[in-house]
């Protein structure tokens, strides 16, 4: 679980990968996007532990944002989080 203020935003977050993906899908080779949509795919396991998985969420949400040149989902997560 992460911390319930910032649920629905991890889930936009989320969203918003699912539609880099789409995206992604004209420029990346098979492999790059299996390797991305691997990382999506680990986002949401994340929302369903019992822990609080807050830190861990947001540290591999940044970094899959980093290695797949799509900051802007990360900064648009951050930006949500502090409203």
């Amino acid at each position: 679980m992460i911390e319930s203020e910032k649920l629905n935003k991890a889930l936009r977050a989320i969203h918003d990968l699912i539609i880099q993906a789409r995206i992604l899908t004209m420029d990346l080779s098979k492999q790059e996007m299996f390797e991305f949509l691997d990382g999506l795919e680990y986002l949401p396991n994340l929302l369903a532990q019992e822990d609080d998985m807050t830190i861990q969420f947001e540290s591999f949400l940044e970094q899959l944002c980093i290695e797949n040149n799509c900051v802007h989902i990360f900064k648009r997560y951050k930006m949500r989080s502090k409203r």
